[in-house]
């Protein structure tokens, strides 16, 4: 069963005089609700780090964006892969028939859509400068655009499996291809770090990046395992989960961490990749101010105490049950005194974990919605935790008592509403 639970409450602090208002319960079932219509219909086929977060690639060529610039979408009926600039000011975006599509400062050096492929392409790698890029299909033929260079590929050879990436080296002068039972193919300055191939893998293998020093190579399996090879050091993964529907793996920009992505639109970070609680916190705090700017209404800041707090109550709520804080003793404990402080609470599990879910169902309510854009609080902070596939949300807004009484803006209407397309949905 899937389930939704949502309350909300207020707190005039001032004088310690509190009024609790608590919203309908609400139970019942809501479609997976990603960023836009057209992202929530398409598969995610690929998943590319950018120097603050990343990008999400569905298969309709929709494009989301975690703490990072939105640049646009490519309408096409099969996306295959994404690719990033150096800056990560651009991405560009090719699909199955070898169509290039460029947005930012990515700079369009051709494409195949002009030209009859034996085998789809299935993946991209661009060059260290940005101006220059690969596409290889599932027959293990390269074609080199820009200042890249060709240094051989696996077309017209026989395959034991498919050929489903290629990452290129640190110096661009050289790439790996990877098939799909974990063969390795090194060319040009690429060394050969190690392989897959001969043994028996639980699930195929679905994609290879290179480390950040050139030096080794990861590569993932649809199950989420995670291989490294070289230096690439093995930060975690979620392989033995039951699951056969992860479709990428990026490496942050550091080397530090990387993220995988599944169909779904699932992702996960190891090491120093943002994800799961960090991550959904820093995404609902976008969608927050995206609602207020909507409505002419300033940004609420982030505040670390109340940030805190909210953290802590999202914990304690997932042992013992959705409820509300005692605000007046949250309001003690602050090192500063706060004019008002707010309230929302929310519980999801299932396919309504995520942050688009909780935003949805806290806007839809009204008091929820009037706590979010109410011109009464200057400052917020969340919390979430994630517990068994559930997410429990905790947003404590906040004025401070610096700021003077709060003027409450009253019930807020439904609309206008904010146009999310773009943000990246995040789960637990």
């Amino acid at each position: 069963m899937n389930d939704i639970l949502m309350r909300t409450r207020q707190s005039r602090v001032r004088r310690i005089a509190a009024f609790l208002v608590i919203s309908a319960l609400l139970l019942g079932l809501l479609p997976l609700s990603a960023t836009s219509a057209d992202a929530a219909s398409s598969p995610v086929v690929d998943i590319a780090s950018t120097p603050g977060g990343y990008l999400v690639l569905h298969a309709n060529g929709a494009v989301d964006a975690a703490s990072t610039p939105h640049l646009g979408n490519a309408n096409v009926n099969k996306a295959a892969t994404l690719s990033v600039t150096p800056s990560g000011s651009g991405y560009w975006i090719a699909d199955a028939a070898g169509a290039v599509y460029a947005f930012g400062d990515a700079v369009f050096s051709g494409d195949l859509r002009s030209v009859r492929l034996a085998q789809p392409i299935i993946a991209m790698a661009t060059t260290p400068s940005g101006r220059g890029y690969w596409l290889v299909g599932a027959d293990g033929g390269v074609f080199a655009f820009g200042d890249a260079s060709f240094h051989g590929s696996m077309g017209g050879v026989a395959l034991a499996s498919p050929v489903v990436d290629i990452t290129a080296t640190a110096s661009g002068r050289g790439y790996w291809l990877v098939g799909a039972d974990g063969g390795v193919f090194a060319f040009g300055d690429a060394a050969f770090y190690g392989s897959l191939g001969g043994l028996v893998l639980d699930r195929p293998v679905i994609g290879i990046t290179r480390s950040t020093t050139g030096r080794g190579y990861f590569m993932v399996g649809a199950d989420g395992g995670v291989f490294a090879f070289g230096d690439a050091p093995f930060l975690g993964s979620i392989g033995g989960t039951g699951r056969n529907d992860v479709t990428a793996l990026s490496p942050t920009r550091s080397g530090g961490g990387y993220y995988v992505a599944s169909t779904g639109g699932d992702v996960v970070g190891f090491g120093d990749a943002i994800s799961g609680p960090a991550a959904a916190e820093a995404n609902l705090l976008q969608r927050v101010n995206a609602e207020r700017a909507q409505r002419g209404r300033s940004a609420l800041a982030w505040d670390p105490n109340l940030a805190a707090a909210a953290e802590s109550w999202a914990r304690d709520m997932s042992r013992n049950g959705l409820r509300h804080s005692n605000l007046n003793a949250v309001q003690v404990s602050m090192p500063s005194p706060y004019a008002a402080m707010g309230e929302n609470i929310y519980w999801g599990s299932a396919h309504l974990a995520n942050t688009s879910s909780a935003h949805q169902w806290l806007m839809n309510s009204t008091s929820h919605r009037s706590s979010i854009v109410d011109t009464a609080y200057t400052s917020v902070g969340i919390g979430i935790a994630c517990v068994d596939g559930e997410m429990w949300v905790a947003q404590l807004f906040g004025r401070s008592a610096a700021n003077g009484n709060p003027q409450w803006a009253g019930t807020a209407p439904s609309n206008p509403r904010a146009n999310l397309a773009g943000l990246a949905d995040v789960g637990c």
